[in-house]
């Protein structure tokens, strides 16, 4: 076998193990573990290897198709990635409103890299809860500040709240994230509990 097969099929089989690596299965299908936008940049990063190296063998450019298909397939699935936290976040919103809270979504547009069209992406999340209700550990608000955690973890960054000094005890262990993940503010308005889980880039 010649030393430029060897390396052909050498950078094919990374790949591949690059596009298996990227996705973890179950029972039910495909699921992505960590955040939104890591997990499938992995994943369309693999993917676009793997048909690069394929694609780029037919030219004799295994290695060079490789690069550039992992590179548009990283950046097309971080993408996809972010817009999946966006749905998460409208789902989230829904149900706050329909439980009697005050909740915003905020999106950013950006270009698919691979389409160029315009494609809205998560920006930000704000909720606000009567502080009552957590200060009683009312369980729907308690749930709703957990929900809130969960949608940090799935957009990698971190979450703001602000309200009463007391409630700090509970609002931070209702969110269930690390201590670096998570900062509490004391506020004036003592009426409402606010919480912002804002996209580290628009």
């Amino acid at each position: 076998m010649s030393s430029t097969r060897s390396q052909s099929i050498k950078a094919i089989t990374i790949a591949g193990l690059m596009a298996l690596g990227g996705c973890a299965t179950s029972a039910g299908g495909p699921t992505i573990q960590g955040s939104h936008a890591e997990g499938e940049a992995a994943t369309g990063a693999g993917i676009g290897a793997l048909l690069g190296a394929v694609i780029g063998h037919q030219s004799g450019k295994t290695n060079e198709g490789a690069v550039i298909g992992g590179l548009l397939g990283g950046a097309v699935g971080y993408l996809h990635g972010r817009a999946e936290d966006l749905e998460q976040a409208k789902k989230l919103a829904a149900q706050a409103r329909q439980d009697g809270y005050t909740a915003q979504v905020e999106t950013a547009t950006v270009q698919d890299p691979q389409t160029h069209a315009p494609v809205q992406v998560f920006k930000g999340f704000h909720l606000a809860l009567p502080a009552n209700n957590v200060a009683q550990g009312d369980p729907q608000s308690l749930v709703m500040l957990r929900q809130c955690g969960a949608l940090a973890v799935k957009a990698d960054t971190s979450v703001t709240a602000s309200g009463p000094t007391g409630l700090q005890p509970a609002v931070l262990k209702a969110l269930a994230l690390p201590g670096n993940r998570v900062q509490y503010q004391p506020a004036d308005d003592d009426q409402n509990v606010h919480i912002n889980v804002v996209a580290k880039q628009a």
